[in-house]
């Protein structure tokens, strides 16, 4: 349906969406050694082992490395010399990503629903919806594995989030956001998702001052989606350059926030 959506005549969509916005937001606050390694660290490196957990540029496959539900397969795929051919190419890499497909999706969908505050309860159910079967013994050893293991700051941060709703009831992030969680193991998602938010707000104001000629368009959580004359599509990329260095400039964050630029002539194209 996003093809039907078509630029003005004499205009393209151009998709500017914040290159991983959640991770970033999380390793800026957390500072979390593994998770800034397993996000941005060791982008183009060769995996290797710290103790018994994988380090690689893949958040997902680490988790799985010392997750109960996935640390033999992982295991067995390293000694068979599967990660050998790891950040080769982009096509090797996709090639191993493809041989553990289904075991990285649901350790992917672990991985953010324990991010979103999903407990071991929960865990078991999700696992049942997705035809795994895990105990609640199983389910509270990878809760425990993935907050006090894996990403121990970013278990802090959680912590401390958790702890500043229940004394008060509500959060204000860096942005002026003030929100309150229905529940507060929510505290953490919420801290990350409106820092998101905060983030593309002030990037777009910056860019509209700067590209007064585009159309402004929608924003669609990490994206912004406006319209461009087609002559202008090079001076444009300038001046989404221009407006992320004045926001890091401002932020002064420890993680750089990057963002990405695809024109289209619909917003299929763009997206």
């Amino acid at each position: 349906l996003m093809s039907c959506l078509l630029a003005e005549p004499g205009y393209k969509f151009v998709s500017i969406d914040l290159s991983s916005g959640e991770p970033t937001v999380v390793a800026h606050y957390s500072q979390d050694e593994n998770y800034i390694a397993n996000a941005f660290g060791m982008a183009g490196k060769k995996p290797y082992w710290k103790g018994d957990l994988l380090m690689l540029d893949d958040p997902y496959l680490s988790f799985a490395s010392i997750s109960p539900l996935g640390k033999a397969t992982i295991r067995k795929a390293w000694d068979e010399g599967l990660f050998d051919t790891w950040n080769d190419s982009e096509a090797a890499t996709e090639a191993i990503k493809g041989k553990l497909k289904k075991l990285r999706a649901f350790h992917k969908t672990l991985f953010l629903a324990l991010l979103y505050g999903q407990g071991p309860k929960g865990m078991v159910n999700f696992a049942a919806d997705n035809g795994e079967v895990i105990s609640y013994a199983e389910a509270k050893e990878v809760h425990k594995t993935f907050w006090r293991k894996l990403y121990p700051k970013v278990g802090k941060l959680a912590d401390t989030m958790v702890a500043l709703v229940e004394r008060q009831g509500y959060l204000i992030n860096a942005f002026g956001f003030r929100m309150t969680p229905e529940q507060p193991r929510l505290a953490l998602n919420y801290k990350i998702q409106s820092s998101v938010s905060g983030i593309i707000k002030i990037a777009e104001n910056k860019l509209y001052k700067l590209a007064d000629y585009a159309l402004v368009g929608a924003v669609v959580h990490d994206e912004i989606l406006p319209q461009v004359p087609e002559s202008m599509v090079d001076t444009f990329k300038a001046d989404v350059a221009k407006a992320f260095a004045s926001l890091n400039q401002d932020l002064k964050w420890t993680v750089e926030i990057r963002n990405g630029f695809v024109p289209g002539n619909n917003l299929s194209e763009a997206k």
